[in-house]
């Protein structure tokens, strides 16, 4: 999660007043994330050598929107609805094989240093867990 933090830190330093971040991601619910923890020291090696793409843990989103608001405060979540296919490792799998579901996080700076003009907090699409 160091990663994710100083990602969301960097954007939120070069965000301008008033501005928006806004980060799309898959997530999943917090039980998958503590089986991929479990798993991950050992998967990690072996779909480093047989893929492309580096392996990367999927975090739940109330996770995510907590890093978020560390730094932007009040975020607003949107869960996306999945489709037929989902994107893992850069192949194409049918979304019904995976708990990941796509979210929308959305985050105002404030337009004047100490406002308080960030966007309403809370999940509007649902929370998995």
């Amino acid at each position: 999660m160091d990663n994710v933090r100083l990602a969301v830190r960097e954007a939120c330093r070069v965000l301008q007043p008033g501005g928006r971040l806004i980060i799309v991601e898959s997530c999943v619910p917090p039980w998958f994330y503590a089986v991929e923890r479990a798993v991950f020291p050992v998967a990690a090696p072996l779909i480093n050598k047989v893929s492309a793409y580096p392996a990367t843990l999927q975090y739940p989103a109330a996770d995510l929107a907590s890093v978020i608001e560390q730094c932007a405060g009040r975020v607003e979540i949107v869960r996306i609805p999945k489709g037929r296919w989902i994107l893992q490792f850069g192949h194409k799998f049918p979304s019904g094989l995976t708990p990941a579901t796509p979210y929308r996080f959305v985050a105002r700076r404030p337009s004047a240093p100490g406002s308080e003009d960030h966007m309403s907090s809370g999940p509007t699409g649902g929370e998995d867990g």
